[in-house]
C-alpha cells in the first residue's frame, strides 16, 4: 500500500532538496577549480558562526519564512561587522540580508546593504567575477521593487555582460537573468519582448529541471499575469492553473507564496463577472500575506487596491474607498509617490471621487497618476490607458468643466493598440 505524502512531509522534502542542491553547488565549485581568495582559506570561528546563521536564514527564506530568517541573517551581519570575519564572509552576510529585506519590501534597507555587499565583493573578487553579477542582479531586483525600471534594466544589463564573459548565452545559468529581464520589460509595457524572454527561459527550465519545477511555475505565473494585463484571459488561464498546481504540490494550498497568482486569478474571475470568486481569492491572498509579511508590506497595498477595483466594479463605493485609502497609506510609505503601483491607487480613488461628484479631487488624482506613469512606463502601457479612461469619464460627468490635455493620448493609445484594458462590467459601471 502506497501512503500519500502529507503537505508537511512535502515541505520537509523540499527543504532537504535545497540543502542537497547547496552542497552540490559547493562541491561543483571546488571540483571546477574556482579560485578562492587567500583570505577565505583562513577560516575562523566567527566565519563559521556567521556561515551557520546564514545557512539557517536561507532555509527559512527558501520557504518564505522571512520573519524567522531575519533574526538569523541580522545576527550573521552583526557578528561579521564586529569581529575579524573575513571580507568574503562579511560580503555574503550583507548580501543575504539585502536579499531578505528585498523580499520583505524594505527596499531602502535592501539597497543600502546590497551596495555595501557589492563594494566588499569588488575588493575580494576580480572585476568580472560571476558573484558580482549575481549581486548586481539582486540590486536590479531592488530597483524593480521600487519602480525604478530604467535603473533596474541598466543594472541587469551590466550583470548579464559580466556573466557572458565566463558563460555562453544559452547556458542554464543565464536563465534567471533572462527571467528578470522579462519582468522589467513587462513592467515597462514592452510585452512582446517580455514574452520572448519568458518563453526562452521557460524552455530552458523545462529542459534542465523538468516541467514541474518551482521555477517553471514562477515563469508560467509571470506569463499569465502578462496576458491578464493585456486582457488575454483565455491564454492566461491554462498557464495560471498549471503554475498553481505546481506550487500547491510543494507549498500546500494556502501558502502566501501563491498570493500573486491568486490575485491574477481573481482578476480573471472579475473579467467573467464572477465577483464572489474574485473577492474570495483576494481576501485569501490578503490574509496570507498579512500573516507572513506583516500588514505594511507593499504586496498588501497592491492586494487592497485590487480589492478596491473589484468593489468599484460592483458599485460598492464606500467599501472601495476604505480599502483604497488603506492601500494608499501602505504604498505611499513603502514605495513613495513616484511609483506605478501608488499611481494606480490614485486612479482608483479618482473613480470613487467622480462617483461622489468630487471632481476637483478626482482631477488632481488623475493628473498626479498620469504624470507619474508617463515618467516611468511606455506610453502604450495599459495602466496609462486606464488612467486616461478615468480622465475621459471625469470630463463626461463634469460636462467638460474639468477638461485636461490628456484625452487625445488615451484615444490614440486605445485605437492603435486595440486593447481592452478594462472589463465590460467596469466600463458600464463608470458610465452610470
Amino acid at each position: 500500500m502506497v501512503r500519500k505524502m502529507l503537505p508537511t512531509q512535502k515541505q520537509s522534502l523540499y527543504l532537504l532538496r535545497i540543502n542537497i542542491l547547496a552542497l552540490v553547488a559547493l562541491l561543483t565549485l571546488a571540483i571546477s577549480g574556482v579560485a578562492v581568495p587567500t583570505q577565505a582559506k583562513a577560516s575562523s570561528k566567527t566565519n563559521k558562526l556567521c556561515n551557520k546563521f546564514r545557512m539557517i536564514a536561507r532555509i527559512h527564506m527558501a520557504y518564505g519564512n522571512y520573519g524567522k530568517a531575519q533574526s538569523y541573517a541580522e545576527k550573521a551581519v552583526a557578528i561579521a561587522q564586529t569581529t575579524d570575519t573575513a571580507d568574503i564572509e562579511l560580503s555574503s552576510c550583507v548580501i543575504d540580508l539585502a536579499y531578505l529585506y528585498n523580499q520583505q519590501g524594505k527596499y531602502d534597507q535592501a539597497e543600502k546593504f546590497c551596495q555595501q555587499g557589492l563594494e566588499l565583493q569588488q575588493n575580494v573578487y576580480y572585476k568580472h567575477h560571476p558573484y558580482i553579477a549575481y549581486n548586481l542582479r539582486i540590486l536590479s531586483s531592488i530597483y524593480y521593487g521600487q519602480g525604478k525600471y530604467q535603473q533596474a534594466k541598466s543594472t541587469l544589463d551590466e550583470s548579464i555582460a559580466i556573466m557572458l564573459k565566463s558563460h555562453l548565452a544559452d547556458e542554464s545559468v543565464m536563465t534567471g537573468f533572462y527571467v528578470d529581464v522579462a519582468g522589467v520589460l513587462a513592467a515597462q509595457g514592452n510585452f512582446e519582448q517580455a514574452k520572448h524572454y519568458y518563453l526562452q527561459a521557460l524552455s530552458s527550465i523545462k529542459k534542465n529541471y523538468g516541467p514541474d519545477h518551482l521555477y517553471a511555475a514562477k515563469v508560467l505565473g509571470s506569463i499569465a499575469r502578462l496576458y491578464v494585463l493585456q486582457s488575454k484571459y483565455n491564454e492566461a488561464e491554462p498557464l495560471l492553473n498549471n503554475a498553481l498546481a505546481i506550487q500547491k504540490k510543494v507549498y500546500g494550498p494556502d501558502n502566501h507564496l501563491l498570493a500573486l497568482n491568486w490575485v491574477c486569478k481573481a482578476k480573471m474571475c472579475q473579467s467573467k463577472q464572477d465577483f464572489g470568486c474574485a473577492e474570495q481569492l483576494l481576501q485569501k491572498a490578503l490574509s496570507a500575506v498579512r500573516e507572513k509579511q506583516g500588514p505594511r508590506h507593499p504586496l498588501v497595498g497592491e492586494i487592497l487596491n485590487a480589492l478596491g477595483e473589484l468593489y468599484i466594479a460592483q458599485q460598492r463605493y464606500e467599501e472601495a474607498k476604505q480599502v483604497c485609502q488603506q492601500s494608499w497609506g501602505i504604498l505611499n510609505d513603502s514605495l513613495g509617490t513616484d511609483n506605478d503601483h501608488t499611481a494606480m491607487v490614485l486612479n482608483s480613488l479618482a473613480k470613487i471621487y467622480i462617483h461622489q461628484g468630487k471632481y476637483t479631487q478626482a482631477k488632481d488624482y488623475c493628473l498626479r497618476a498620469i504624470n507619474t506613469l508617463e515618467s516611468i512606463l511606455d506610453h502604450s502601457h495599459p495602466h496609462i490607458a486606464m488612467v486616461q479612461q478615468t480622465i475621459q469619464h471625469l470630463e463626461q460627468k463634469s460636462k467638460g468643466t474639468f477638461k485636461t490635455t490628456k484625452l487625445t493620448t488615451a484615444t490614440d493609445i486605445k485605437t492603435a493598440k486595440q486593447l481592452a484594458y478594462e472589463t465590460t462590467a467596469l466600463t458600464a459601471n463608470l458610465n452610470n
